[in-house]
């Protein structure tokens, strides 16, 4: 079997990914503290904001919540009295359209499930880098999904890119789709090969450098079942083209390499 096919066929490998600098995205601007992870409203707002990514082999664009508190423990971190079931909505853009989304968050648990025009998200608030982020899976029609990461942050904090990449692998996973988000210096996102399933993409995470044009990217991301190396850039002009070149090496069998470009999300 191909090694790409391999990398893309393992069920579930997102949620056997240890993830330390997921990408953080998206507070209230002017509203929200993200240095204060178990209160990321902060500063008298009524509303925690997060912005992301959401990805499949088929679609990927950018996704936005707004929970309906400010009192977000995440895990490891003690509950607190009086938690119980609040509201949240957002927005998820596929770039032709916008569906709305709405549904509850529990603080108990801080879980949460969003849902509209055939699509489901649902996930947890969790604490990752020290950064508040949403993280889970969705699901829409015609049996469409994947996964999905927020940060606390707004539009103007994160920067959410989609594109294609082209390899030499000889089968269906040769060409396929990409997102990724970038807050501050981090970048993390996902990969999925044209004939991969929803559980069958793949996570990775870098950096990209603060200032310059362009801006330089370096993924250089290895968890037990591959390393991906994938250097590019970011042209801030215009609509922030995105090119770059990766080699994709599995622990077992066959490394594929190839080319990478998109830009912002539309």
């Amino acid at each position: 079997m191909n090694g790409a096919r391999t990398i893309f066929r393992i069920p579930n490998l997102i949620l056997a990914l240890s993830v330390v600098t997921t990408l953080g995205l998206i507070a209230l601007a002017g509203c929200s503290d993200s240095n204060n992870p178990a209160n990321p409203g902060g500063g008298g707002a009524s509303t925690s904001s997060f912005t992301g990514i959401f990805s499949s082999p088929a679609q990927s664009g950018k996704l936005s919540v707004t929970i309906n508190t400010t009192s977000l423990a995440g895990r490891g971190i003690i509950k607190r009295a009086g938690r119980g079931i609040v509201t949240c909505s957002g927005t998820a853009d596929f770039g032709a359209s916008t569906i709305n989304i709405t549904g509850s968050y529990d603080t108990s648990i801080d879980g949460f499930t969003l849902a509209g025009g055939g699509y489901t998200f649902e996930g947890s608030y969790q604490i990752a880098q020290g950064k508040p982020t949403l993280k889970g899976f969705w699901d829409g029609p015609g049996g469409t999904g994947g996964d999905f990461t927020c940060y606390i942050g707004n539009n103007t904090t994160v920067t959410v890119y989609c594109g294609r990449y082209h390899s030499n692998a000889a089968d269906g996973d040769s060409m396929g789709n990409w997102t990724f988000g970038v807050v501050d210096t981090l970048l993390a996102g996902y990969a999925f090969g044209d004939s991969s399933n929803a559980n069958s993409g793949i996570f990775f995470e870098g950096k990209v450098s603060a200032t310059g044009n362009p801006r330089i990217i370096n993924i250089n991301y290895s968890p037990s079942q591959y390393t991906l190396v994938a250097p590019g850039t970011i042209d801030t002009t215009g609509v922030d083209a995105v090119n770059g070149a990766f080699t994709l090496t599995p622990t077992v069998g066959s490394g594929v390499s190839g080319t990478y470009m998109g830009s912002l999300c539309p």
